[in-house]
């Protein structure tokens, strides 16, 4: 996972959420009576880190499972070389056409296919009369790919994607973008973009006294850091969860259970899409590794 790099800590819920559904488990006599065991590894926000730890540990684990980084391509041919089972949250082409990924949250390989965001789409055109769309992704293989993939989704719904704004991962000051999506009447954005950047791209659109009809930055955008980073600047945030909301587990015990060893194993840590979706890895992993 990306630990450390440019954008530090970006994977550290990913890991905890593994850790979490792992404990509890172990905590239940582990698997067959034997205890689970998480061994990790920093890409450090590098493709060719990744490649290299993926295939140190190729020949040491059982699979990967909750893996979270940006830059995964570079893992992607030692998952095929090796036919290691992999049960990551991948985002880049590469990895996400490999055969042996089974994605929680998978992304449809075949060119043409898009992010299957279509019916969401469909729906801020219909509610909010959105017709002007912008792009904003970070300048990484996750970005690019993404990118692509939501220009496809933006066609088949019917709007028009007027601007696309790639951004370096270490860019923090956005105010030109915004300034631009405001001249040019944008009226909903989506973002492939980590949970720092989009909060600065919200104070952006506060700062220039404008913001989108529909800013609908991702589901990566779950988490209570935006609230603390962009403040005032988050209301009227849209984002599409594929999750039952954590906040109201009390309803749900599936989400509880999660929210209790989540608690229990990073006490302090908020959970986010990145946690609850390596979670859910994990969970597969167990169920398949039982059968």
């Amino acid at each position: 996972s990306q630990i450390s790099g440019l954008v530090p800590g970006f994977g550290k819920t990913g890991v905890n959420g593994v850790k979490a559904y792992f404990n509890m488990v172990n905590n239940a006599g582990g698997v067959c009576g034997r205890k689970l065991t998480l061994v990790e590894a920093d890409d450090r926000f590098q493709a060719a880190n990744n490649r290299s730890e993926t295939e140190k540990l190729a020949g040491q684990v059982i699979a990967f499972v909750g893996s979270t980084s940006v830059v995964d391509d570079g893992g992607a041919p030692i998952i095929d070389a090796k036919g290691v089972a992999d049960i990551s949250l991948t985002t880049p082409a590469p990895r996400t056409a490999a055969k042996n990924n089974f994605s929680p949250n998978p992304i449809d390989p075949t060119p043409g296919a898009g992010n299957g965001a279509v019916k969401i789409l469909r729906y801020f055109k219909t509610t909010y009369g959105v017709s002007k769309a912008a792009i904003f992704y970070q300048d990484v293989a996750t970005g690019v790919n993404q990118s692509k993939n939501y220009e496809i989704d933006f066609a088949k719904a019917g709007i028009e994607v007027v601007a696309k704004y790639p951004v370096a991962p270490t860019a923090t000051n956005f105010r030109s973008q915004a300034t631009d999506m405001k001249e040019r009447g944008v009226d909903i954005v989506i973002t492939v973009a980590e949970i720092n950047a989009i909060s600065n791209l919200a104070r952006a659109f506060a700062d220039v006294g404008y913001t989108p009809k529909v800013p609908f930055y991702g589901a990566q955008a779950y988490s209570q850091k935006l609230l603390q980073l962009a403040g005032a600047a988050a209301e009227g945030t849209k984002i599409g969860l594929i999750f039952a909301v954590p906040e109201e587990g009390a309803a749900n015990p599936a989400i509880q259970e999660f929210a209790t060893w989540y608690a229990r194993t990073a006490p302090g840590q908020d959970p986010d899409f990145f946690a609850i979706l390596s979670w859910v890895a994990a969970d597969m992993f167990v169920q398949a590794l039982t059968q």
